[in-house]
């Protein structure tokens, strides 16, 4: 394993809920995390968002089909980390 934690996020059309969620993951005082951005099927300008704001600090994946499930496991496929935490685009987390 490359990072020992991986964070996946879940997002579907609601960019500024997501720009607060990642916010307060990229905030944490955490050694070593990836962060995993996962647009399951957005018809707004969340993948642009996340591109333009956060693309050196997360890896963003776009799935054509709007399917939570199937948007989760390729997040999860794609995790690097030993351990990996789901997050929806309405959650914060606090440090």
């Amino acid at each position: 394993m490359d990072t020992p934690v991986s964070i996946v996020v879940l997002t579907y059309n609601n960019p500024d809920l997501l720009r607060r969620c990642l916010e307060s993951v990229l905030a944490l005082d955490y050694p070593d995390f990836e962060v995993v951005v996962v647009d399951n099927a957005s018809n707004d300008n969340t993948a642009q968002i996340v591109r333009d704001e956060f693309r050196s600090r997360v890896k963003l994946l776009v799935c054509a089909e709007n399917s939570p499930v199937a948007a989760r496991n390729q997040g999860f496929w794609s995790a690097r980390g030993e351990f990996v935490l789901s997050l929806d685009h309405d959650m914060v987390i606090s440090d």
